[in-house]
């Protein structure tokens, strides 16, 4: 896995300050702004198919509207890093040949980051199951705080207000499990404090199953049963 955290900003500049670039620190261990030399931690999603269970890159020409929502969404949540999939196969034609419109989406997807003021996690497309319950998934990451640098969950297209107003599958509720834990824990996050969450009790729409969570938890996930590293 490659992790790209840098600022969407493609051949874009915006009337207001742009933001900083992140690089590794000196140390190797987290990440940091490049300019102030301030920590910074990935918290977000992963933004690879929507509540249809299409990829992001066979839609989000058609459906741009749909995508540009899906953002502002995301960042009303609390994120700051949105992790994207992207497949070889949708911007290449060929081992020597670009796919020039895919490459044109890719920047406007950029564009669309800064305006929103997200960062972008650019990914290769490799999946795996994940499995494990919202009081595991907070003591996972207050208990990897030391190692890791950020967490980065999922976002499918859905608001916690849509999923609370429908019928809910399983599936559905697990996100919803986790939607609801994300919001709670956002300020832990933001203030580098440990948890305020450990008081959760699962249960509220599932008691024992997979949570759509940060992709370092493994086991086996809902269906769609599948993550993306």
């Amino acid at each position: 896995m490659i992790l790209a955290l840098a600022p969407a900003q493609l051949e874009c500049r915006i009337a207001r300050a742009e933001p900083e670039f992140i690089r590794v620190s000196q140390e190797g261990r987290h990440f940091v702004f490049s300019g102030s030399g301030s920590d910074f931690q990935p918290w977000g999603f992963n933004y690879d198919h929507d509540a249809s269970n299409r990829l992001l890159e066979t839609y989000w020409i058609k459906e741009w509207n749909a995508v540009a929502g899906d953002f502002e969404e995301m960042k009303r949540l609390g994120a700051n890093t949105v992790r994207i999939h992207l497949q070889v196969s949708r911007l290449m034609k060929s081992a020597d040949k670009t796919n020039r419109e895919s490459l044109a989406q890719l920047a406007r997807l950029l564009t669309l980051a800064q305006k929103t003021g997200l960062y972008l996690d650019i990914t290769g497309l490799g999946c795996f199951p994940l499995s494990c319950s919202i009081a595991e998934l907070d003591q996972f990451i207050d208990g990897s705080r030391p190692l890791a640098a950020g967490w980065i969950g999922f976002y499918w297209g859905k608001t916690i207000a849509e999923y609370k107003r429908e019928k809910r599958s399983i599936a559905d509720s697990i996100t919803l499990d986790w939607l609801e834990y994300f919001v709670r824990k956002t300020p832990d996050i933001q203030a580098g404090t440990t948890s305020t969450c450990s008081r959760v009790t699962p249960g509220n729409h599932s008691t024992k199953s997979s949570t759509l969570a940060p992709s370092s938890c493994s086991g086996t996930a809902p269906s769609p049963a599948h993550a993306c590293l």
